[in-house]
């Protein structure tokens, strides 16, 4: 059987999308979840200073409570369960969140959707204008910080607002 691991960052089992990714995948595969937050209690996370500059992310606890939690914190973490899906011998992982996030050391391939999605606008936005959404409010001066330096496509490098010096 063939094995796919699937990284949160919040808690696991993630029951409100793998039974989906299962219809679409079908038998052959097994799916291994892992949660960056997996050992913490709601308490624990509440603690956890919500520090803007840190990103803010949103996930969900396994109880399916709506939590805010920082890249700084989670990253580390989701960085040990990654070591953990693969010592069970998984060698592609999916990354369930859409934020940007450093590459992992990994043994084989992890893959994050905002990569495939970056790829997906680039390669079908060819005009007009496209709308972003964001999960919560914490998250928008990060986004157009980001955005502020970007081209606005990647074949038209005259109307990029990267700056000469970076």
């Amino acid at each position: 059987m063939k094995q796919i691991g699937m990284l949160t960052i919040g808690q696991s089992p993630r029951d409100d999308l793998i039974p989906g990714l299962m219809q679409i995948l079908g038998e052959d595969f097994e799916i291994i979840q892992a949660g960056a937050l997996d050992d913490l209690t709601y308490e624990d996370i509440q603690e956890v200073e919500l520090n803007p500059e840190h990103y803010i992310l949103v996930s969900r606890m396994r109880d399916g409570r709506e939590i805010k939690i920082t890249k700084k914190f989670v990253v580390p973490r989701m960085q040990e369960q990654l070591d953990k899906i693969e010592s069970q011998g998984v060698r592609l992982t999916v990354v369930m969140c859409t934020g940007k996030f450093p590459q992992f050391k990994s043994k084989g391939l992890v893959v994050t959707p905002s990569e495939v999605l970056k790829g997906v606008v680039e390669g079908s936005l060819k005009a007009g204008k496209l709308a972003i959404v964001y999960p919560t409010e914490e998250q928008i001066a990060y986004a157009e910080r980001c955005l502020l330096y970007t081209s606005p496509s990647p074949r038209d490098l005259s109307t990029s607002r990267m700056p000469s010096s970076a």
